[in-house]
């Protein structure tokens, strides 16, 4: 029952409400699962290839160095992150070097923050396929031949951005198949991803532009549907498409601008 501001009682009618279905995806308990068991093989080849094989990539030290510098030069300053490459990288080593460096791993720190974006890319990865229904089976299929190929196993553990850049674009792909039924939901998971992205690498330009001309293709093919029709929601739903990379890109300019005068 509702009052009205004079004391009167007005009436309003109960509006029955659907119960929520729970969908067929996996469980956060399945997810954390996946991840602790993604983890602790990525985790395996990253020592396998930097402590016995010793192999490394140098850009990956470099941008360990720049974290090194942000916390433990002589003079430490966020501006020491290095102004080469986006700071997403650089940032997750700033946040692991205080783990790592007191037992003497600090140049493990790169590799490790690819082996968490890694570990990161199965979960998205096996959220997409079971989007697409595969079974159980042959979505561990597609995973492990994946994550096995030698290219893709060695640059998602040895400290370069190439598996965070990874993790950012399959959110996008994963947020894009709610188009149709979630747009908004939608073009704001992928325009944050995308920002996100370009972050960790440049390219994430192309996934932009790959996102606004796939966007303009679903308007185009669900045009006679009432929730396509609407010109000014489809100008609004471009603008939250493309304003998280166009504002954290400028952002990065800002801060490169400050930073180096």
């Amino acid at each position: 029952m509702v009052y009205l501001p004079g004391g009167r009682p007005r009436h309003r009618p109960e509006i029955p409400r659907q119960p929520r279905v729970r969908g067929d995806g996996p469980s956060l308990k399945d997810d954390l699962i996946l991840y602790a068991v993604s983890a602790l093989v990525f985790l395996a080849a990253a020592i396998y290839f930097f402590y016995v094989l010793d192999v490394f990539n140098r850009d990956a030290l470099s941008r360990t160095v720049d974290a090194h510098n942000v916390l433990y030069s002589s003079d430490p300053h966020l501006g020491a992150i290095g102004l080469v490459w986006p700071p997403v990288p650089t940032m997750m080593r700033v946040l692991l070097l205080p783990l790592m460096a007191p037992f003497g791993l600090t140049e493990f720190t790169g590799p490790l923050t690819s082996v968490i974006a890694s570990a990161g890319c199965v979960i998205l990865l096996n959220r997409i396929l079971i989007r697409l229904q595969l079974p159980k089976r042959t979505r561990a299929i597609w995973i492990v031949c994946a994550m096995a190929n030698p290219v893709t196993l060695y640059h998602f553990v040895n400290g370069t951005a190439e598996s965070a850049f990874t993790f950012f674009f399959l959110a996008v792909i994963l947020a894009a198949f709610q188009l149709r039924a979630r747009p908004e939901r939608a073009v704001l998971g992928m325009g944050i991803a995308t920002g996100l992205a370009l972050w960790v690498r440049y390219e994430a330009l192309a996934i932009m532009g790959m996102s606004v001309v796939g966007f303009l293709l679903m308007a185009y093919f669900y045009r006679q549907e009432p929730a396509w029709r609407d010109t000014k929601r489809l100008e609004s739903l471009m603008i939250a498409l493309v304003f998280p990379t166009i504002f954290l890109g400028a952002l990065w300019l800002s801060f490169n601008y400050t930073a180096e005068g």
